[in-house]
């Protein structure tokens, strides 16, 4: 594993700042499991350059037993996090007494935490964040923004009582999730915060064309009701790294084999439901191909490109995204072609085209209406369920069918299922091939079946490969990919004017190797680190704490510049070249002397072709830049001036 690279402390000795002031932070659960840990994670966060570690402040954790309040924990956090020039941002609810649930109804109770929780520490705190993602069923039961404006008006009260310095975050709110969001200003919340925050998610997609876009449509609203001036504040963002398998492992191998009476490699198609184009995960190709005949290939395209991709090739197969009950409407005309014509779609991963999206103009997906039922129709996937089919459960352990052992080969293997399908559209001619159901291998008794073949011999030629398992083991990115969006979410939300980024999460517990949970941190247990530690060092190096002017560009070539000015004025940046291979790119500086390092700070060799240029191959890894401003960059078939 790598270490820091020498420049990296240097940079940070010279370059410190208070730790309120710090933009960068990392999330931890010092307070609960890893309190045994905590001084090796403040060590290592300092070391870094990182300056905020966002915590657990449970009320299970102060008040242990009723009416004993507790605070040995919460004191030695503070003394050790101040000795290492840390400030910590508490996250208020997390485990919290089930007698006052929901808190919004325990108002009266909710204040005497926070009044106790908070008061010893006050004059050492400069923020504290109210719930997580209570936009979320998970961590708020039955969401709604007028119960959680409810608790914030009562919080940001309470808080400013105790010390009106404390800045009050609103809860990092799960994506952005605009509709939710006007919830809480329409309910009053407008004046119950300081500081914005959300919770940017966008795996297994990268961060261009969603952190940004996100980002922009987040300030409108803001400003839509006098807003504007608040920072927003990121405290989740990130992407893991575990590894996959499909939910039930053979099953499109089945399928397939169902469909192609004789073995032979087949040329197939993974078409994602981002709107432009990118770069396939190579786990999750790893996983799709294991399914298919020896040689087969897999290609991947975005939903944009999906009608030029069949046209311009003869493909014998269309994936689906696995994880997704999303459909991207623009997709449905060509895919419907291409089943009538012979080919074959597979289509896993729940409820089948359950919530419609569609391509907007800026280029991002969205929520759309459409009549998913007419198009389930003119495909002939009907889905069943408890209220279509009386005599199904919610819930049925299915196995495999005799058709499912043609690939799945294990007869005991059984799995949980609730979304279902029948042969209800199905014409004549047409076949219904069953692969897990409710019943013995003798078939579909009870009309529970989990995962299907139609095979059409009508007016349509193709196929369809449907399983509503929710293939919930699709891979992450691997660590060197992680590390990469990562840089480049810390670029683009800098120059978006994001005031402090946090990201999920600093050590990575690695309990499960399918569970996404436990993967997405920055170390390993043995506290060895992953490259988005380095690449998370590295970034607060290039642009430590003080710098700014941040600024966004998008060439013409496709290519992404941030670039800031450090505290000493010196110019600085990044350029990047997502969703491509890579190309020579040309770069032209102001003045002599500029440096480029890789985004793992490696010295990178310049190749100079002209006054002041260089070449470099530019691609998804950002490289940076540092002594004199970035004026031109040109494509390499371009000429100098």
């Amino acid at each position: 594993m790598k270490s820091l690279p020498a420049f990296i402390p240097a940079l940070l000795v010279s370059c410190v700042c208070p730790a309120a002031d710090n933009p960068y932070g990392t999330c931890a659960h010092v307070a609960r499991d890893e309190f045994r840990n905590h001084g090796r994670i403040f060590e290592m966060l300092s070391g870094a350059g990182i300056g905020w570690l966002r915590t657990d402040f449970d009320w299970l954790a102060f008040e242990r037993v009723p009416d004993d309040w507790r605070f040995d924990k919460f004191d030695i956090l503070f003394d050790d996090a101040e000795k290492k020039g840390l400030q910590l941002l508490p996250l208020l609810g997390g485990f919290y007494l089930q007698r006052f649930s929901p808190a919004h109804e325990h108002l009266d109770e909710w204040s005497e935490y926070i009044r106790r929780a908070l008061t010893p520490y006050k004059g050492r705190l400069s923020a504290v964040e109210v719930w997580n993602e209570p936009n979320l069923a998970p961590f708020w039961n039955n969401p709604n923004p007028a119960d959680y404006a409810k608790l914030l008006k009562r919080t940001y009260a309470e808080v400013k009582k105790i010390d009106p310095a404390i800045r009050v975050v609103v809860s990092g709110f799960s994506g952005v999730p605009i509709p939710f969001i006007r919830g809480v200003y329409e309910a009053g919340g407008a004046g119950c915060f300081d500081v914005m925050n959300v919770h940017p998610y966008s795996w297994p997609s990268p961060p261009e064309g969603a952190l940004d876009v996100n980002l922009d449509k987040l300030r409108a609203l803001m400003e839509e009701f006098g807003d504007g001036g608040k920072p927003i504040w990121i405290t989740e963002i990130g992407w893991p790294n575990h590894t996959g398998r499909l939910a039930a492992p053979g099953l499109l191998r089945a399928g397939l084999n169902a469909v192609y009476a004789e073995s032979r490699p087949l040329a197939a198609l993974y078409c994602d439901i981002a709107p432009d184009g990118g770069q396939m995960n190579p786990k999750l190709k790893d996983v799709i191909l294991s399914e298919f005949p020896d040689n087969s290939t897999l290609d991947y395209c975005s939903g944009a490109t999906l009608a030029t991709m069949l046209a311009s090739k003869s493909y014998d197969v269309v994936v689906n995204p696995l994880s997704l009950e999303r459909c991207l409407v623009e997709t449905l005309a060509p895919l419907w072609d291409f089943v009538a014509g012979g080919g074959t779609l597979v289509q896993f991963g729940g409820s089948t085209w359950y919530y419609p999206m569609k391509i907007d103009g800026d280029g991002a997906v969205v929520p759309t209406t459409a009549d998913m039922e007419s198009w389930r129709r003119r495909f002939r996937i009907c889905r069943a369920s408890r209220s279509t089919c009386t005599n199904i459960p919610a819930r049925v352990r299915v196995l495999p069918t005799r058709a499912a052992l043609n690939g799945i080969g294990n007869a005991g293997d059984a799995y949980w299922a609730d979304r279902f399908f029948s042969s209800d559209y199905l014409q004549e001619g047409d076949e219904f091939i069953p692969l897990l159901t409710g019943e013995s291998l003798d078939g579909d008794k009870n009309g529970a079946v989990a995962a299907c073949v139609c095979r059409f011999n009508n007016d349509m030629n193709g196929a369809v490969i449907l399983s509503g398992l929710f293939e919930v083991k699709i891979p992450g990115d691997d660590e060197h990919t992680q590390a990469s969006k990562l840089t480049r979410s810390l670029g683009i939300a800098f120059a978006k004017k994001v005031e402090r980024f946090f990201n999920y999460e600093f050590m990575a517990p690695e309990k499960d190797v399918e569970d996404p949970e436990s993967h997405f941190g920055m170390v390993h247990p043995d506290f060895s680190p992953k490259l988005a530690f380095l690449a998370y060092s590295t970034f607060v190096a290039m642009r430590p704490s003080g710098s700014g002017n941040d600024s966004l560009e998008v060439g013409k070539g496709g290519e992404w510049r941030v670039s800031w000015r450090r505290p000493d004025g010196v110019p600085a940046g990044m350029v990047w070249l997502p969703r491509a291979r890579s190309a020579r790119r040309t770069l032209t500086f102001s003045g002599d002397g500029a440096t480029l390092k890789s985004f793992l700070g490696d010295e990178l060799p310049a190749h100079p072709v002209g006054d002041r240029a260089v070449e470099v191959l530019l691609g998804e890894d950002p490289v940076y830049w540092s002594g004199a401003d970035l004026v031109e960059l040109l494509s390499s078939h371009e000429s100098l001036p």
